[in-house]
């Protein structure tokens, strides 16, 4: 009898910190009700003057595993368009876990090293990743 007063006070602390602490829940953007609708990374571009057909973000991304070298030359040869979708991504996917750093707060570089790890956790696909990471290529500290 003694011990069931315990008991029921670690198990309600288990419940509770069991419920206070689930994840954030990822913010919605006009690139993932993309690909919530039609089940496709394809997304329609911001300007309506390309034509949709020839607008694929998938194309030519690069892999996490490549040499950060080569990585960091495709990255800045991104277009306007998959940039934009990067810094949409990155806002949503990455601000839904933690507090976001500004792009210029790091160099190039430290930006692709943290990205294979953090592109792991956030189970980026490797469009998602690539965007993400021109994104903040294009923006890091020189």
């Amino acid at each position: 009898m003694k011990f069931t007063t315990p008991l029921l006070i670690i198990l309600a602390g288990i419940l509770i910190g069991t419920f206070s602490c689930a994840p954030k829940r990822a913010k919605t953007t006009a690139a993932t009700q993309e690909v919530e609708k039609t089940g496709s990374t394809q997304a329609k571009p911001a300007d309506a003057t390309i034509p949709s057909a020839t607008f694929d973000p998938r194309a030519n991304d690069p892999s996490p595993d490549m040499p950060v070298d080569k990585q960091l030359e495709a990255y800045k040869n991104y277009s306007d368009q998959k940039v934009a979708m990067g810094n949409e991504l990155w806002e949503s996917k990455c601000s839904s876990c933690h507090d976001l750093h500004k792009p210029e707060s790091r160099t190039a570089d430290k930006w692709i090293g943290i990205m294979k790890v953090m592109g792991k956790k956030a189970k980026l696909n490797q469009s998602e990743y690539g965007m993400i990471s021109a994104y903040l290529v294009q923006h890091a500290k020189q």
